[in-house]
């Protein structure tokens, strides 16, 4: 009993494991007991937060079946080395548990006060907690760096100073990323808008840290970074409550005064006469080169792009039908030439 076997007498070494068998066997029991406790206080809570408390033995399970092992580090005498590696992984252990359990409480929390109580967009809300369970891990890993050795002060030194390195390095990911916080704070677009930036034209299906996708009016998938869709005029026709349609009708110049002078109150008519569409004027505008301009404006009752499209081929036919019927004639590019016989 009183050999020694590694820096650890056999009578030590039984004493340790006993110690060890007796501690897994009070752990299990202690989940047993605050399942049931948990159960029995949180079950019926109506916060949410406080539910997390009936999954506590998913937190605690891997610290506390760790802890026994933690514990022979500290009981038997090892080498140094060793029992730091040990020990590390008992920080990590610990760590991770508190990490996972504080990201279910972040997450449940801001879900249910952020969104339910205090109207937050999806969209800044799973930025919000993609951050704060961020953070969490960084901190978790600079605890477990400390516990390994690590002077954390000189660290963060040396990480601010490469940090100005990155910095300059990717300037353009770091204004993407910038842009992306301003986006969902400043709101000029959200998912499902149809905007326009440019050439690009579509609706939105996703607002990511760097780019922003936008599936367009013909299918394809469109990738624009958040720099340059934040960059100009910006178009977003989610936002209109109706929109407005100039159309430009031309007339022969053979087309009696009478019948022109009737083309506006024809053409209000027609507008007046559709449902989901509101007039707005018509005018006998100008004389064009090849033709009699008259000018309509409407406005559509929608900022569906479809439906805008739906409307407009709708009153287009009725004028063509209507003028058929009235007799006047629309206008085509024409020139008439002239010739003049000298003899």
């Amino acid at each position: 009993m009183d050999k020694i076997i590694l820096g650890n007498s056999v009578e030590h070494y039984l004493k340790g494991f006993g110690i060890f068998i007796a501690m897994i066997a009070g752990i299990y029991l202690i989940l047993k007991l605050l399942n049931i406790l948990f159960g029995k206080l949180f079950k019926r809570s109506k916060h949410k937060v406080l539910r997390v408390f009936l999954r506590m033995d998913k937190y605690l399970s891997p610290v506390l079946q760790y802890f026994p092992i933690y514990f022979l580090t500290l009981y038997f005498n090892m080498h140094d080395r060793v029992r730091q590696f040990l020990s590390a992984i008992w920080f990590a252990v610990l760590s991770y548990a508190v990490i996972k359990f504080l990201s279910e409480v972040i997450k449940i929390a801001l879900t249910d006060y952020g969104a339910e109580r205090l109207s937050i967009r999806p969209t800044l809300l799973k930025a919000s907690i993609n951050l704060s369970i961020g953070l969490l891990y960084l901190f978790g890993l600079l605890f477990v760096l400390a516990n390994l050795g690590f002077n954390i002060t000189t660290l963060i030194t040396g990480l601010g100073i490469g940090g100005m390195a990155v910095a300059l390095a990717s300037q353009a990911f770091l204004s993407d990323l910038f842009n992306y916080f301003s986006i969902l704070i400043d709101r000029p677009f959200e998912i499902g808008d149809t905007i326009k930036q440019g050439e690009v034209y579509g609706e939105v299906c996703n607002i990511g840290i760097k780019g922003t996708r936008v599936k367009s009016v013909t299918g394809e998938m469109i990738i624009i970074s958040n720099t340059d869709i934040t960059k100009g005029a910006l178009r977003n026709f989610q936002v209109m409550k109706e929109r407005r349609v100039l159309a430009n009708l031309g007339a022969l110049y053979s087309t009696p005064a009478e019948k022109i002078e009737r083309v506006p109150l024809i053409l209000k008519e027609i507008v007046e006469n559709i449902e989901g569409v509101r007039f707005g004027r018509a005018h006998f505008r100008e004389f064009g080169d090849f033709s009699l301009i008259f000018e309509l404006v409407y406005y559509v009752d929608s900022n569906n792009y479809t439906n805008y499209m739906d409307l407009q081929h709708l009153v287009n036919l009725e004028i063509l039908k209507r003028f058929e019927r009235e007799g006047i004639n629309f206008a085509y590019p024409t020139q008439s030439i002239y010739l003049e016989n000298r003899r």
